[in-house]
């Protein structure tokens, strides 16, 4: 299996609870290839993915846009990749 080359989710993890989130997140990575993203779409005023939720999976949420102000309410793009996939420099 050569693996998914993105996900793209619009879900809104900030209402589901934990268990959810880590279910959904760790389905989404396990057809991830290597170096492969997921984009989250959030209305949150920070990353959709719990602190807590991301260190256990071992992921990295970074704004993949600028919060998008003429949207009501304010929306943004997060990339999540897995910590071993970021650039060592």
């Amino acid at each position: 299996c050569v693996g998914v080359g993105a996900v793209v989710s619009g879900l809104p993890l900030l209402s589901f609870p934990d268990a959810l989130i880590r279910a959904i997140l760790g389905g989404a990575f396990s057809v991830l290839r290597p170096g492969a993203a997921m984009y989250q779409f959030t209305y949150g005023p920070r990353s959709p993915v719990p602190e807590a939720i991301a260190a256990d999976l071992d992921l990295v949420a970074t704004p993949a846009s600028r919060r998008i102000w003429l949207n009501w309410p304010p929306a943004r793009v997060y990339r999540l990749t897995r910590r071993a996939d970021q650039p060592t420099d």
